[in-house]
């Protein structure tokens, strides 16, 4: 097969990877979905506290995924829809406007506010964003000219609004967003690597295998400074030329899994990735917490490399 950055389902059934086995993967968190999405407007933006702040009106094409509460609907019924997206492909973001493109005010119940800045960071994975909305009457508006419509007394209609719909906004912002199917879902290159079902050598697909489990004993025993030096051998070991700037990504990944459904860090060493800074707890200090970043980790990576070629 041609590799590609991405494959759809069908693409990989007929190597025996079902949708089952996708499915199955997705359940362990072993398994972003993605999805593609053609050209459309979003506002770009993030959530804090449970409220959507925006930034910019943006057109974007190219593969997203869904918040964690969609996952589980399109898992149970084969379908979700949602309104909120994230944008993989940094690159493919084509910014319009980062000036307020609607006539109401904010917050509103699309989104609480407008920023003045890009608060997206170079080490983002991805851009949150929500589908971009159309500006309408909202309902309660709809029916209360409707219940007004039964009267010419300019005195009822007042006090209806004043009674009735004080505090109810007129006009709304809406957007439906987009159905998405598990036929639709598209699997990353770089997941198919993760999981094994590429190897990195011959470059072909496979069967889904998990990661090659490190050896019981090695041959001649190889002395690491600490823990984290044996989770790095052992994904060099699965991914023998593997770059580091791959392997941050895939301590990113098995940061913001679930412990007991890493594929490497089978110790549970990784404390956390804030805005690229791999964090991990050096149990051979103590637990005294250490961080790299990308530039760092170059450096440990080639030192690794070195101990697994003596």
């Amino acid at each position: 097969m041609i590799e590609k950055e991405y494959y759809r389902v069908d693409e990989l059934a007929t190597l025996g990877v079902t949708e089952g086995t996708i499915r199955y993967f997705v359940e362990q968190n072993k398994l972003t979905p993605t999805f593609f999405a053609p050209a459309t407007d979003y506002i770009l933006g993030g959530l804090h506290k449970n409220k959507f702040h925006g930034f910019a009106k943006a057109n974007y094409k190219g593969l997203i995924s869904l918040p964690k509460h969609c996952l589980s609907e399109l898992l149970k019924k084969g379908k979700t829809r949602s309104n909120t997206v994230n944008l993989i492909q940094k690159e493919n973001i084509v910014i319009k406007s980062a000036d307020y493109p609607f006539s109401i005010n904010y917050p509103n119940n699309f989104l609480e506010s407008w920023l003045s800045f890009n608060p997206v960071k170079p080490d983002w994975h991805s851009v949150p964003a929500k589908h971009f909305p159309t500006e309408q009457d909202s309902g309660w508006s709809v029916f209360a000219d409707l219940v007004k419509s039964f009267t010419d007394d300019e005195k009822e209609k007042a006090e209806f609004d004043k009674v009735y719909s004080s505090g109810k906004p007129k006009r709304v912002l809406n957007s439906y967003g987009v159905e998405f199917t598990l036929s639709d879902l598209c699997i990353r290159h770089q997941d198919l690597l993760n999981l094994g079902v590429i190897h990195p050598k011959v470059n072909q697909l496979t069967s889904i295998q998990p990661p090659v489990q490190e050896k019981a004993a090695e041959a001649t025993p190889i002395d690491f400074d600490n823990e984290f030096e044996e989770l790095l051998a052992k994904i060099l070991r699965s991914k023998s030329r593997i770059q580091a700037k791959n392997i941050h990504r895939i301590l990113c990944d098995e940061c913001a899994r679930e412990e007991d459904s890493r594929l490497f860090d089978h110790k549970n060493i990784l404390v956390g990735d804030d805005q690229g800074i791999i964090s991990w707890r050096d149990k051979f200090r103590g637990n005294a917490e250490r961080s790299y970043t990308l530039d760092s980790l170059r450096n440990v990576v080639s030192k690794v490399r070195k101990k697994l070629r003596q």
